[in-house]
């Protein structure tokens, strides 16, 4: 054989072999950028949070130019943001700080503006996630100081002993190798109890009319109720009436007062005195309903205001909204569900103006046009709060 017809026949062979069916497998399992984009967000759209972060990684780690449109195969273009998809994968696991820095370097690149089709969606996404971030931080700072247990210091041991008894310096020393003095570890403080009034301590009860009307007036003055009670049962007939009277009269007008300041807490415990002493009262059974509707309102506020927080805007409003149809709603409730409407108003795209138009009537309602205190609006966001106040650009 000639050595053209050699020349030939390799050259057949590696004809022969670049079309083999092994390497069209090879080509054909060559991953491109866009494909791992695109199956980095069906499995978002799937749930597959975990293999949805590692495939639009994997993209960007082969092609990290983000665009808005982007050339994908020939001449089809297409928006290619992996980082948005990585900052609500961030968002939905708790990984507040991350998201909110990929939501901020797409807006700051400029790829995605307003009018975008998942523009809306950055913002809406980026607010709960400040606002969670917040609530987590206020959280964490309110949680005690950990402190570690105190390092046991070892006592001073004796020089040792040899088996007469006497020490290194050669004289005896009877006395025992002392024990080292291990410390306890220092427990938890409590949390702080609520700071009351301290009660003065009673004062002996003064023999007679007119020392148990001096007891009962000084009792009285100083709250103390039940003495005041007991004391009245040591006049006469006639003044124990009028006493009783005035007792209970002070009593309803006490709880009155810390249902109306919000101090729950301490109406609860002047109910329990009042059942104790004033017998067959129907002011009683209308001051215990207030004061258990007081409650349930006061758990409604918590529960609306955490789910607001976190961009739960629907069911933060209905959980308020049958306390507003019983006309037993609190200011704070009422604010809390003009956010929440508020806040469907800002992310709606068909009843955005009736929306906006109940959370203005709800702050009118709230009294909240004039000004919420600082406290309330901490941690709601600013967009809504610009909503309600009717400042939003």
């Amino acid at each position: 054989m000639n050595s053209s017809m050699i020349r030939l026949v390799f050259r057949a062979a590696v004809v022969a072999a670049m079309f083999s069916p092994m390497a069209f497998r090879s080509v054909s399992a060559q991953e491109l950028f866009y494909q791992v984009y695109e199956d980095g967000l069906k499995a978002f759209e799937a749930g597959q949070l975990d293999l949805a972060a590692r495939r639009l990684q994997r993209s960007l780690d082969m092609d990290s130019a983000q665009s808005r449109q982007k050339r994908f195969a020939g001449m089809t273009f297409r928006p290619y943001i992996p980082e948005f998809y990585l900052g609500l994968i961030a968002a939905r696991q708790g990984q507040y700080r991350r998201a909110l820095d990929y939501f901020q370097g797409i807006e700051k690149a400029g790829l995605l503006r307003k009018g975008d089709k998942e523009y809306e969606r950055l913002i809406a996404e980026r607010t709960t996630a400040q606002n969670s971030l917040r609530a987590t931080t206020v959280v964490a700072a309110n949680e005690p100081p950990v402190r570690p247990p105190p390092v046991a210091i070892p006592a001073p041991q004796p020089p040792p002993f040899d088996d007469a008894g006497r020490g290194a310096d050669g004289r005896g020393n009877a006395e025992p190798a002392a024990t080292p003095r291990v410390e306890e570890p220092e427990r938890a403080s409590p949390p702080p109890a609520r700071v009351e009034t301290p009660t003065p301590a009673v004062p002996p009860a003064r023999g007679g009319a007119v020392g148990a009307r001096a007891d009962f007036d000084s009792q009285l003055q100083q709250h103390q109720y039940e003495q005041a009670w007991a004391s009245a049962g040591r006049m006469s007939a006639a003044d124990a009436k009028l006493a009783y009277a005035k007792a209970g009269s002070a009593i309803k007008r006490d709880l009155q007062m810390q249902m109306t300041s919000g101090n729950l807490r301490e109406a609860d415990r002047l109910l329990a005195v009042a059942r104790r002493t004033i017998k067959d009262d129907p002011d009683l059974t209308r001051f215990a309903q207030t004061l258990g509707d007081r409650w349930r309102v006061s758990k409604a506020e918590r529960r609306s205001l955490a789910l607001l927080l976190i961009g739960d805007y629907q069911q933060s409003l209905t959980l308020a909204q049958p306390f507003a149809l019983e006309k037993k709603a609190s200011p704070r409730l009422l604010f809390y569900m003009a956010c929440s409407h508020a806040g469907i108003a800002l992310l709606s795209r068909t009843d955005a103006a009736a929306q906006l138009k109940t959370a203005r009537d709800l702050f009118a309602q709230a009294g909240a046009a004039a000004g919420i205190a600082p406290a309330d609006l901490r941690y709601i966001s600013p967009h809504i709060v610009d909503a309600l106040r009717d400042t939003a650009r």
